[in-house]
């Protein structure tokens, strides 16, 4: 069994392509910002749908590695009100996943 681990070049492509098929005008913010969604806003995204979901400071530390005195200041300097940008982004990335796996190999 080998490994590839996943570089940041491959997940912001996967990140950009997910944001234009999420929002079809070019002139929306997230359009024009896509290159500023980094592969590290990933984990602060998953640390403000844990916190969404319930989850506490230790459990979010726990589950994604981190040092619980870290989850505080991720959790302070991001965008609280993420639902509908979140919801957004993941129907692009199902379309883009879909329209993948359909396409011939």
């Amino acid at each position: 069994m080998s490994y590839h681990f996943l570089k940041s070049r491959e997940v912001s492509e996967v990140v950009c392509r997910s944001v234009d098929l999420a929002y079809s005008n070019r002139n929306h913010y997230m359009r024009i910002n896509r290159h500023l969604i980094v592969p590290h806003s990933n984990w602060v995204t998953a640390a403000v749908c844990l916190q969404k979901g319930g989850a506490n400071n230790d459990k979010i530390a726990f589950r994604l590695r981190w040092l619980p005195s870290y989850v505080p200041t991720y959790l302070r300097d991001c965008f609280q009100s993420i639902g509908d940008t979140l919801e957004r982004t993941i129907e692009g990335a199902m379309m883009l996943t879909f329209s993948s796996s359909s396409s011939p190999s």
